[in-house]
């Protein structure tokens, strides 16, 4: 790929909906992106099971807790070949933020060119360590958003990182 590289974050805004996952990457192809990113988590590991909230997969009111709520965000591997089937269809690439090592190890039978780090999480260096090794192994480009660190932080991550 060359040139310039427009993402379409996605995120989680399908909302646990995979129509509206499709909906989104037609809607970002339509606009002239050339990849997709989402979020990939094991949400055991983001939530706490114990605290009550609202959530954009429950009727209005009804209150599910935070772990579940993160679940019902969560893209299943089907969502996830039909994210990849319809990127195909569209000549996209796409390519997640992985939130933790579990998911970042099921990303890694997907053939993307970038595994991307969210700025939260650029301090977890077992995180950042595990990255970039499945970058080397796989040839793939890691992209680290830096926004939430201090230059520190920035520090020790390129330390694990490496030269560009």
């Amino acid at each position: 790929m060359s040139g310039c590289l427009v993402v379409a974050e996605l995120g989680v805004n399908a909302n646990g909906s995979r129509d509206t996952l499709l909906a989104l990457v037609r809607a970002a192809h339509g606009s002239g992106a050339s990849a997709i990113k989402v979020q990939v988590r094991t949400p055991e590991l983001h939530a706490d099971p114990l605290k009550m909230r609202e959530s954009c997969t429950a009727p209005v009111g009804e209150l599910i807790s935070e772990l579940e709520h993160r679940r019902r965000l969560e893209l299943s591997d089907d969502d996830l070949w039909a994210l990849h089937a319809e990127c195909r269809r569209l000549g996209l690439e796409w390519f997640a933020s992985c939130w933790d090592v579990p998911s970042l190890a099921r990303m890694r039978s997907w053939d993307m060119l970038f595994y991307k780090l969210a700025s939260a999480y650029v301090t977890d260096l077992a995180l950042v360590r595990a990255t970039r090794e499945a970058a080397d192994e796989t040839g793939a480009t890691v992209i680290a958003s830096t926004g939430a660190t201090t230059e520190s932080e920035c520090d020790a991550l390129m330390d694990v990182l490496g030269p560009a």
